[in-house]
């Protein structure tokens, strides 16, 4: 079939509503990605190899735990809903390990969007939000935000996104 649209005019001054993050050097960064979808899995470890991290990836969040475990990572994307144990579950029992693995930074990964999967990420100490599909600038900024910080567990961005900063 045929579908004719109109070309949408960009409205410049919306670029500058959230301030570029500084770029951070993530060249070798080691993230866990974990996404029961394997679609998902995919397109985002080419985006992560693009922004030339060090990605290992995994289908449950078991086996997160187990990876967890056994490295350290810098960073962890980590899908809400999977089958078994979920996101919110995986994060609150990695927040209760000990040492710096409690402190890596965790940014949820959702489809929907909802607002209670917000408020649960948040809950669990998740650091951060994406929802699915995000680009390759949102995947960097997401990264950068916590890797340059540097600093304990912080929810502050989730509560941004709560109110739709």
């Amino acid at each position: 079939f045929s579908l004719l649209l109109a070309i949408a005019e960009i409205d410049a001054s919306r670029s500058e509503e959230r301030p570029q993050l500084e770029k951070a050097d993530l060249k070798g960064a080691k993230i866990l990605l974990v996404d029961d979808n394997k679609i998902n899995r995919t397109l985002a470890e080419r985006s992560l190899e693009l922004l030339e991290t060090s990605c290992t990836s995994v289908a449950s969040a078991s086996k997160a735990l187990e990876e967890i475990k056994r490295l350290d990572f810098d960073f962890i994307f980590m899908d809400v809903c999977m089958p078994g144990m979920d996101g919110f579950e995986a994060v609150r029992m990695i927040r209760q390990m000990t040492g710096k693995k409690s402190e890596t930074p965790i940014v949820m990964l959702s489809a929907s969007g909802d607002p209670e999967d917000l408020l649960q990420a948040q809950e669990a100490g998740a650091n951060d939000f994406l929802t699915k599909p995000f680009n390759l600038e949102e995947l960097r900024q997401s990264i950068s935000r916590w890797l340059i910080r540097q600093s304990p567990i912080q929810t502050d961005s989730v509560v941004a996104n709560l109110r739709g900063e």
